[in-house]
């Protein structure tokens, strides 16, 4: 009897540890090559394409390069280039205009999200078995496979959401300093082609500048956060349309944004306006798909892995519909 408690107690101990193993450590500076595929929710629409992405974090330098395939022999190529060392990022598509940004702060962890994981268990992928950890928030999944043997080299990383997903297959990962090479500042950035954040005035507030200004943050694709900022605004979905709107930093909440904004109805909509549901979400409105205003084009904050993005829903909005609204900010002029 004695034994077989001893036994017993061994196999629940090594059932334990089997079940939760150390959290992974990935390392901020690193060179990894990559395989990306992205599923559309909506049409089935399916895009592949490659890669590489390399991080420095101590020195405030990040790159991204990907070449992703929307259509037959129709290629996308984006490369993506943050200088927090010289407080700057640069955005080059297809090889042709630069767009420059201002950056200030420090460069935000590559894998800052894994802290906040807890472990799935584990899991086969394409024949293989993996450990997996994942991390939920809001709407979206965001969750990376490592080996049992290398828990400390990302496999593949997915990030789930309600209208895309998205999966990166690591092909390498090689965590030496990464060539200074590719932190190069692009030719077609030698000169200045950007948008700048503008400073907030008093009165009321132009719908261009709030197109532009969100512009800025989707072409930079500004990740989501509901505790980091970028210039002082929370980045997160009213963060986001505070930032648009000019209000105090670091923003108002979808709970408190009807301070500053009043209830409109659908056929007053003007860029700038919003799509609100105070319990959970918004967007920014940027206009109609067509005249017979059934979809729009939106701007917004999404969960974590996307980031801001420009989109488009069928109104009011592609899910919830009925607690969305739309709303005009107080001083939109």
């Amino acid at each position: 009897m004695q034994t077989t408690f001893v036994l017993l107690a061994v196999l629940s101990c090594i059932a334990l540890v089997y079940a939760a193993p150390s959290r992974p450590n990935f390392p901020e500076t690193f060179s990894a090559g990559t395989q990306v595929t992205i599923v559309l929710s909506r049409g089935n629409k399916t895009a592949h394409g490659h890669g590489f992405f390399v991080a420095d974090k101590p020195e405030g330098r990040k790159y991204e390069m990907f070449a992703i395939t929307e259509k037959e022999h129709q290629d996308l190529s984006v490369r993506l280039l943050d200088r927090f060392d010289l407080h700057k990022s640069y955005e080059v598509v297809d090889n042709k205009t630069c767009h420059e940004r201002r950056e200030d702060g420090e460069m935000p962890p590559v894998w800052g999200w894994v802290a906040h994981a807890t472990y799935d268990g584990q899991k086969v992928i394409d024949s293989k078995q993996y450990e997996v950890w994942g991390y939920k928030a809001g709407h979206a999944h965001v969750y990376v496979a490592v080996t049992a043997q290398s828990p400390n080299v990302p496999v593949y990383l997915f990030m789930d959401g309600p209208e895309r997903n998205t999966t990166v297959k690591f092909l390498s990962f090689r965590t030496s300093k990464p060539d200074e090479a590719f932190f190069e500042v692009p030719k077609q950035c030698h000169r200045n082609s950007s948008v700048e954040l503008e400073a907030a005035a008093p009165g009321c507030v132009a719908r261009s500048t709030m197109l532009s200004r969100g512009e800025v943050w989707v072409r930079k694709n500004i990740p989501y956060s509901q505790t980091h900022t970028y210039e002082g605004y929370r980045e997160d979905c009213s963060g986001f349309v505070s930032m648009c709107w000019g209000t105090s930093k670091p923003g108002y909440t979808t709970f408190t944004m009807h301070e500053i904004a009043h209830p409109i109805s659908k056929a007053e909509l003007q860029p700038g306006d919003v799509m609100l549901c105070a319990k959970e979400h918004v967007v920014l409105f940027v206009g109609w798909t067509s005249s017979a205003r059934t979809e729009y084009t939106y701007y917004a904050e999404t969960q974590p892995g996307e980031g801001c993005v420009r989109r488009t829903s069928v109104y009011p909005y592609y899910y919830n519909a009925s607690c969305f609204k739309p709303y005009r900010f107080n001083q939109a002029c």
